[in-house]
């Protein structure tokens, strides 16, 4: 074989590996927008940049105490989960579903309030219960006592 042949071989190899090393990932569809719990988590840690449709009594601070996951959560459009805060007075039960919105073009997530009861209103479905100690969820439940949400 002369010395052309065996250069354009070469340049064939090296451009069909470049090739299928680059072409898989950028063609591909981003998957659909998401959610992690604890994204969710870290929105409703802090309650003082969320606009809450209820107000506090005796001008005190919302403040979250738990969060409800329905089991099956995943994080998508279409799931739902609840939120407990409280101001020291009264307590409220939120629950919110993720909608899908379109913000510059880019899809994203947000929430959609579906529910706001006075007091503890747990979900129909079975769920899991994660209490806000400081920064942190703990997993309330007798099987698993003492879990904590894990970041990332």
């Amino acid at each position: 074989m002369n010395r052309r042949a065996l250069y354009l071989v070469i340049v064939l190899v090296v451009a069909a590996v470049l090739f299928k090393m680059y072409s898989g990932t950028e063609n591909q569809p981003a998957g659909p927008p998401q959610l992690s719990a604890i994204e969710i988590r870290d929105d409703f840690a802090d309650l003082s940049d969320n606009k809450l449709p209820v107000e506090p009594v005796l001008g005190g601070t919302f403040f979250t105490t738990a969060l409800m996951y329905p089991d099956g959560f995943e994080g998508l459009a279409g799931d739902r989960f609840y939120a407990v805060v409280e101001d020291g007075h009264v307590l409220y039960t939120l629950g919110y579903e993720l909608v899908e919105k379109e913000v510059d073009g880019e899809k994203k997530l947000d929430y959609k309030l579906i529910l706001q009861e006075e007091d503890l209103v747990t979900p129909d479905e079975p769920y899991e219960e994660w209490k806000l100690v400081g920064d942190k969820l703990v997993k309330q439940n007798p099987s698993s006592p003492g879990e904590q949400m894990q970041d990332g």
